[in-house]
């Protein structure tokens, strides 16, 4: 009997009826993928049922491990000076880009948010950012009506979200 085989979809010749695969290798391949996708499937589920829980395993994962993950960061950085370095210009790019004619006085607004950004980092010893409220990568403008200053770890959750 001839039958197709459901993952590599060759034909083999068989004697049993109900054979699906041509090799055992086929066989661990088809039942990797169902596995994959099981699995992904419910992890899915189980993030759109618990985003709080999920939420607060993130934040009490960075917290304990932030040293650890600074770390990791800095061994990234000196080992991918050249991705870094691309980075670096597709943000300045994107903020140039972004960035729509301004008068002085908007320019020293801009300043004043960094330099108020800096003193609040300073005085309390909590890493704060300053944030775009609607991302650049979302078409915001590099504007002070679109900046605010928000802690290092809200503006790490927040990533490329408008609020």
């Amino acid at each position: 009997m001839v039958s197709t085989c459901l993952q590599c979809s060759n034909e083999f010749i068989t004697k049993r009826n109900k054979a699906k695969w041509c090799s055992e290798n086929c066989r661990q391949k088809a039942k990797e993928i169902r596995y994959k996708d099981k699995y992904s499937i419910r992890r899915k589920l189980y993030k759109e049922n618990n985003k709080k829980e999920e939420q607060k395993r993130n934040s009490n994962w960075y917290v304990k491990n932030k040293v650890h993950k600074d770390n990791m960061g800095r061994e990234w950085s000196k080992n991918n000076l050249a991705r870094k370095a691309f980075l670096r210009a597709k943000r300045r790019a994107l903020k140039m880009n972004q960035t729509p004619q301004m008068t002085k006085e908007e320019w020293l607004k801009i300043s004043d948010i960094y330099k108020k950004c800096r003193n609040i980092t300073s005085d309390s010893g909590i890493s704060h950012d300053v944030d775009h409220i609607v991302p650049l990568s979302k078409g915001g403008l590099h504007h002070p009506d679109n900046l605010q200053i928000l802690t290092s770890l809200e503006n790490r959750r927040k990533y490329n979200k408008s609020l």
